[in-house]
């Protein structure tokens, strides 16, 4: 069951390479231009392209201790299509992204002396919602509250092979997980000089898991167009006694561009 697990484990890692990445970009700033600076009558809607470089560290039901780097990720990873859009009028702010991530993969894992992993299979849906609010803006910066939920459900297919003495034989397994947190707390960014600035994210959360928080920064620059960014994120999850893991931490440096129209 150890065994199995971890398979599961290495599966699920390879989903969290794009997932949950909405609002790493503090996407509804304006850093360089103060929001007085722009007409605030009318929705303004934005569009996130991004990539998450994330290293997985975590600990199965059983005990054990997994990590998975980024190349290992890469080389598992069929097909992710991730978009990220919101829009945002006057001190409110709405966003949400989506994932949807199909992967197969053949292996020749053993298992145990008479029972051999062949063929694993994920697929997977990741929704963030998240509406934010700003109490703080001005030349230096801004602050926002935010408040939103995480939403993970994976459907995992694994097919086997026994080995001699015994006969040969086809066994087929599969898992699930769907995992609901709420979460609350504080994003925005400080201006530095001419267009560079500083984005930022702080949150914590439960509901499905016993607790999980997650945090960003690192640096931007403000084109006449879009933004460009490079932020290191750190995401983090405690999760039942029910769960296949009892822990998860996802991080790494996420490099991305925002367009604004």
């Amino acid at each position: 069951m150890r065994r199995l697990n971890c398979t599961f484990l290495f599966v699920l890692a390879v989903l969290f390479h794009g997932l949950f990445t909405v609002n790493v970009y503090a996407a509804d700033e304006k850093p360089v231009e103060t929001q007085t600076d722009v007409q605030q009558d009318n929705w303004e809607f934005i569009l996130e392209i991004y990539f998450w470089m994330a290293e997985i560290d975590a600990t199965t039901a059983g005990g054990q201790d997994l990590e998975f780097d980024f190349d290992t990720i890469m080389e598992n990873l069929d097909l992710t299509l991730m978009a990220a859009i919101g829009t945002r009028k006057d001190k409110w702010n709405f966003l949400i992204d989506v994932l949807y991530l199909d992967i197969s993969e053949s292996s020749d894992s053993n298992i145990n002396p008479v029972l051999q992993l062949t063929d694993r299979g994920l697929e997977g849906w990741g929704v963030n919602p998240v509406v934010a609010y700003e109490i703080m803006g001005g030349e230096k910066g801004s602050l926002q509250l935010l408040a939103g939920a995480r939403y993970l459900g994976i459907d995992v297919d694994l097919e086997f092979e026994t080995l001699p003495p015994l006969g040969p034989k086809k066994i087929k397994d599969s898992g699930s997980v769907d995992v609901w947190d709420g979460i609350v707390g504080v994003r925005g960014y400080l201006n530095l000089k001419g267009r560079w600035f500083v984005p930022y994210r702080l949150d914590i959360g439960t509901g499905d898991s016993d607790f999980t928080w997650h945090a960003f920064t690192g640096i931007g620059y403000q084109f006449d167009t879009f933004k460009l960014l490079a932020v290191y994120r750190h995401m983090d999850w405690d999760f039942d006694d029910d769960a296949v893991l009892d822990d998860l931490q996802v991080s790494g440096l996420v490099v991305g561009a925002i367009f604004a129209f």
